[in-house]
């Protein structure tokens, strides 16, 4: 597995034999100065290596296949065994080495809760501190790092395993044999293995060791650092906190640009379209004005067509409109008595002689292109009925 690529630290801080080094980059690492972690002055994203200790090492041989699937059975692998915290992810994952079939994972639990004495903001990357150290290949190296002496095995030139045990345990080779045994049943390192003591003790060389390598002399209590440090893809927890919070930040500026951005495209869509509809109205306008004497002239000639209309239709001439009155007169029982013709209005009076040949005549007349109106007959003393009907066009 690749980690998050970061640019060159120019600070970096490590766990020595009695106190924390401060490591300062200028062309190679130099040891600044060594104190209490309270006592060093911290400068932005400090390079953290945490103690041997506070990180497990879990070697596992998996089937070849791609990263995401190779992290989700890692992940399996250690909840079987206890290793995998369900508060957050805790682990990083690198590949040692790849063959045809399947592929060596060492696998670092980093510890949750995270410890205190590490919460420091300044610290921005973190790493075991075997990664960091500048190993031999296939070799068991044995350093102190504050009361504890720490035991890396590396597979070629990659640390495969470590772990630590106090400073004063008395069975040392025995507590390595007991890590080797399981090592090399699970074939998770080389057939020959080297051995490198940075440890201020004479000690022989362990019975599964074939050779005794001396240590650089300038790093007598551990080995020299890396020249490029690793990378590595967990953060701490604060780290995790304080980015989720700047990307909040981010994600709530993007979302207002967005937003701001949206209104505005509306608001000019808006006004581009108002304008459009002024500019059409204006068009419009000029247009009406340019036509409005002309309208004039035929609005004058409609209304002169309006009145000479009632001349011109044979159906409203006074003698057209009596030839049809007359035409709906029943054939007896009815006399007309005045038919006047005043403005376009008609005004007939008569008698009949029952209120029922009234009616019908009314009903007559109502078949014509007229408007007709009809009073309630008058009943006379000779029980004939006066009647007077009004219609106009």
């Amino acid at each position: 597995m690749v980690g998050r690529k970061i640019k060159q630290q120019e600070q970096l801080l490590r766990l020595g034999a009695e106190n924390w080094e401060d490591w300062r980059k200028d062309g190679t690492w130099k040891l600044h100065q060594a104190a209490s972690l309270e006592e060093i002055s911290i400068g932005n994203s400090a390079y953290l290596i945490l103690p041997a200790r506070c990180v497990i090492a879990v070697p596992l041989w998996l089937p070849k296949t791609d990263p995401l699937t190779a992290k989700q059975m890692v992940e399996v692998e250690l909840e079987i065994r206890g290793l995998l915290s369900k508060q957050a992810d805790s682990i990083n994952i690198r590949t040692i080495k790849s063959f045809e079939d399947r592929m060596l994972i060492c696998a670092q639990v980093f510890p949750l809760p995270f410890p205190e004495q590490f919460q420091h903001p300044a610290f921005g990357y973190f790493n075991a501190s075997p990664l960091v150290a500048n190993l031999n290949r296939d070799t068991l190296h044995l350093w102190q790092e504050g009361s504890d002496i720490v035991a890396v095995f590396t597979y070629e030139e990659s640390p495969i395993y470590w772990e630590t045990v106090p400073l004063t345990t008395p069975e040392l080779f025995t507590w390595l044999e007991c890590i080797w045994l399981p090592l090399m049943e699970e074939e998770f390192l080389g057939t020959k293995i080297d051995f490198l003591n940075f440890l201020d003790l004479n000690l022989t060389t362990p019975t599964f060791c074939s050779t005794t390598l001396k240590a650089h002399p300038s790093s007598p209590r551990a080995p020299l650092l890396r020249e490029t440090l690793p990378s590595c893809d967990w953060k701490s927890p604060q780290r995790r906190s304080v980015e989720k919070a700047r990307k909040t930040r981010k994600t709530i500026v993007q979302t207002g640009l967005a937003v701001g951005g949206l209104c505005l495209f509306f608001i000019a869509a808006f006004w581009t379209w108002v304008g459009f509809r002024h500019f059409q109205a204006n068009r419009l306008a000029q247009k009406i004005k340019a036509i409005e004497p002309e309208i004039h002239v035929l609005l004058a000639t409609q209304r002169r067509w309006n009145e000479l209309a009632p001349t011109i239709e044979a159906s409203g001439f006074p003698v057209e409109l009596l030839r049809s009155v007359v035409e709906q007169m029943p054939p007896e029982g009815m006399w007309l008595t005045q038919f006047e013709f005043d403005n376009q209005k008609v005004n007939i009076s008569g008698e009949a002689s029952t209120v029922s040949v009234a009616a019908q005549f009314f009903t007559s007349l109502n078949r014509a292109q007229m408007q007709w109106e009809m009073p309630p007959p008058a009943l006379l003393s000779n029980n004939r009925a006066r009647f007077v009907i009004s219609g106009k066009p």
